[in-house]
């Protein structure tokens, strides 16, 4: 397994061009019309590692405006701020701060947790919330773990979420559930 990664590397990483790419024209579409799915145009959603915007433009395109995007890379959210996705917004931050994660209705954590300390970012979601996630099938250095199975993702997480939405998607799970 990888290790976990400061902000510098993801800095460098967010000047290639796949994450400066219109998400229509990603590999990850399909996945992130998924993820857009699982949410309701009224729900206010919080994404803890927003990366440089390309599912919040989708949500943005999508009506699903009531949104709030952090990363802990200052350059996805130079990306981001420059998206022109009023009234979203977004901000550095880091997924272990405590205080980012109030009056939302609705956690995204694509892309995510398997580069992070997983069990204590989703401790910071209060009980009953929904979280959309996704998270790989396959080993990379800045992943901490992946998933090998649908089993293997509800048994990783059987005490944080119940889950009631789980595809397989290429190399990706997307699921939903709720905080428990």
């Amino acid at each position: 397994m990888g290790t976990e990664k400061d902000s510098k590397f993801y800095d460098a990483a967010y000047h290639r061009a796949k994450y400066l790419t219109h998400y229509t024209l990603t590999r990850w579409y399909e996945r992130f019309q998924l993820t857009a799915n699982r949410i309701g145009l009224d729900e206010r959603v919080l994404e803890i590692g927003c990366g440089t915007g390309q599912l919040a433009n989708l949500l943005f395109d999508e009506q699903k405006r009531t949104y709030k995007g952090y990363d802990f890379s200052e350059r996805a959210i130079e990306v981001c701020n420059g998206l022109d996705l009023d009234p979203m917004s977004f901000e550095v931050g880091n997924a272990y701060n405590h205080e980012l994660y109030k009056d939302y209705d609705v956690f995204l954590c694509c892309e995510t947790l398997e580069h992070l300390q997983d069990k204590e970012v989703l401790k910071l979601v209060e009980k009953g919330k929904k979280i959309v996630l996704s998270l790989p099938d396959f080993a990379a250095d800045n992943h901490l773990f992946h998933i090998q199975s649908k089993e293997d993702l509800i048994s990783r997480y059987a005490k944080e979420i119940k889950f009631s939405y789980i595809e397989k998607v290429d190399a990706w799970y997307v699921a939903e559930g709720v905080k428990i």
